[in-house]
């Protein structure tokens, strides 16, 4: 039962990039950039930069027979792979390029400004992070790929390198409308199948708790990445929201409230008119006025309009009061 929650989760991990293809393409509009966290169903070339014997790399026959020009460029495919397609059907020509293939590249010089650079490239097509091999665990094909807590590292530079060139104001919105395409969790579940069947385990309990292992870890690195990157995704989020301001308490509200209006006393019915007595307190469906102060009790006031009495009374003190049904508005700190 274990097994198959792992073989399940992993597959979940790499149909991602299907699921997100499908939404951006039914939201008919092609995001301002795209960046890709993945192994080799998704690699369009970074472990060609990847030193060491026992790298897997795809720049040789015939990977790319079927790629325009019939050339091998680092895909572990015949030709285009997932993250040029779902690249495709969002708008872009194909996927955007390795990391590695712009970081590790010189800086042009000034008269050679027209080369690539890897803040305007991810300000404006995105970037690739996916290595072959690669797995959410850092133990998985460790040394001869880039794990997914460095494929984020990595990204984090690149964001460095986009608001050094281009400003907060201007990064952070196109992150928030950017898509992030994640497909990994395939070469964990190869190199774990490995192992077992090298140790031979003939306990069924054994193998149980050794799924049962995998599939925690998995949930907890494969949940860390994503917060990390959803984190830079909340506060571009929250820097560009409209609405959004800061409460004294230092909370944010993401929705714009509606201007609270005065409340003003109705006036006196006409004399010909008889004035109906309500038997109880007459009720109102009106907003809950919040009342924010730095801490508990604090200098907020509120005045109380009941009838012909005007009372002024502390926040703690209206609310011990049985002041519920009263109608509230908030006064400004002095």
């Amino acid at each position: 039962m274990e097994m198959r929650v792992v073989l399940l989760l992993c597959q979940v991990i790499c149909m991602q990039a299907a699921v997100i293809g499908a939404v951006a393409a039914a939201a008919g509009a092609r995001p301002p950039a795209m960046y890709v966290f993945g192994s080799s169903i998704l690699d369009v070339g970074n472990n060609n930069y990847l030193r060491g014997p026992a790298v897997g790399r795809a720049n040789s026959p015939y990977n790319g027979v079927d790629f325009p020009g019939s050339i091998p460029t680092g895909r572990f495919s015949n030709g285009y792979n997932i993250a040029d397609y779902v690249a495709k059907s969002m708008g872009f020509a194909c996927s955007p390029p390795p990391y590695l293939s712009l970081a590790q590249a010189p800086a042009p010089a000034p008269a050679q400004s027209s080369g690539p650079d890897l803040a305007q490239t991810a300000l404006t097509i995105g970037i690739n992070y996916a290595s072959g091999g690669a797995g959410i665990l850092d133990s998985t094909n460790a040394g001869n790929t880039i794990p997914l807590s460095e494929e984020v590292k990595y990204f984090g530079a690149t964001k460095a390198k986009m608001v050094a060139a281009a400003g907060p104001s201007a990064v952070n919105p196109l992150i928030s409308r950017s898509i992030f395409l994640i497909g990994m969790g395939n070469n964990d579940l190869y190199v774990f199948g490995a192992s077992e069947r090298a140790r031979n385990r003939s306990d069924a309990e054994q193998r149980r708790d050794a799924a049962a292992a995998l599939y925690a870890s998995l949930v907890s690195n494969y949940s860390a990445a994503v917060t990390e990157v959803r984190r830079h995704q909340r506060v571009a989020a929250r820097m560009r929201a409209g609405g959004a301001r800061a409460q004294p308490d230092g909370r944010v509200l993401r929705r714009p409230q509606r201007r609270r209006r005065r409340l003003q006393r109705r006036p006196a019915l006409p004399a010909h008119r008889p004035r109906r007595e309500a038997a109880g307190p007459r009720l109102r469906p009106r907003r809950l006025l919040r009342l924010h102060a730095g801490r508990p009790g604090g200098p907020a006031r509120v005045r109380v309009h009941r009838r012909r009495k005007h009372v002024l009374r502390r926040r703690a003190a209206a609310g011990r009061g049985g002041l519920v049904h009263a109608q509230l508005h908030a006064l400004r700190r002095p």
